[in-house]
């Protein structure tokens, strides 16, 4: 769960990553910090971050059983402020799909088995493509 948290500060930055948008033909620095993930007094967890760069500055938190699984949401959530705007947004030139792959779900133990072996054999196929390119050009 994610809600917009004005009061809050982001507190201790844990990670910070420079992202490059383009609008309109310019390119714009897009920043994107992480804070601590913090006990909440109804129990759950919240990690804090910060987007700047697409017009305005949003502090964001999720919101997780406990501090992992607050932080393993923040991902996700700053994949979805950056699309917000509709803006292209890449780091170091890879785009978001590359950097901030969204999460396979699953809604069964054996759907998630089956999904990670789908996963993992198109990974393998793939790098022995790569690297079999890679001893080609080097012959």
């Amino acid at each position: 769960m994610i809600f917009e948290a004005g009061s809050t500060p982001l507190g201790p930055v844990i990670a910070v990553r420079e992202f490059t948008a383009r609008r309109a033909r310019r390119k714009v620095p897009v920043t994107v910090r992480i804070g601590t993930p913090y006990p909440r007094p109804t129990g759950e967890w919240a990690c804090p971050f910060e987007v700047t760069g697409l017009g305005r500055k949003r502090l964001r938190h999720c919101f997780g059983f406990d501090a992992f699984q607050a932080l393993q949401l923040v991902p996700q959530a700053i994949r979805a402020e950056l699309q917000k705007d509709g803006a292209n947004v890449t780091w170091l030139g890879l785009d978001l799909e590359v950097v901030l792959p969204r999460p396979v779900p699953a809604i069964t133990p054996a759907q998630a088995v089956r999904l990670n072996t789908l996963i993992e054999k198109e990974l393998a196929r793939f790098l022995r493509v790569a690297e079999r390119r890679f001893t080609r050009s080097r012959a």
